[in-house]
């Protein structure tokens, strides 16, 4: 439940829509000696703290396109997936 309530999610299937969830870390030893990213995620509406495990952001990532086409795409994923649609439909 703590999953849910930290990413905002509504129900477990939101977990599908998400590129990424974030997770509480339980033992704050484990960020000793390594380097975290101050990022601000879009689904939770918060600023976090965010520990690679390559230790840094994956280039790709970084280079998807503005945040606005990515947020199209997932409301058009969501929708695909929900109404069992293709993409011009949804």
């Amino acid at each position: 439940m703590e999953i849910e309530m930290l990413n905002n999610m509504t129900s477990d299937h939101d977990i599908y829509s998400r590129e990424r969830l974030l997770i509480p870390i339980i033992n704050p030893n484990l960020l000793i000696n390594e380097t975290c990213y101050i990022e601000f995620d879009t689904c939770a509406e918060r600023e976090v703290a965010v520990l690679y495990p390559e230790g840094k952001p994956d280039e790709k990532l970084m280079s998807k396109g503005s945040s606005s086409d990515h947020g199209k795409r997932r409301v058009i994923d969501s929708l695909k997936r929900s109404m069992q649609v293709d993409d011009g439909t949804a």
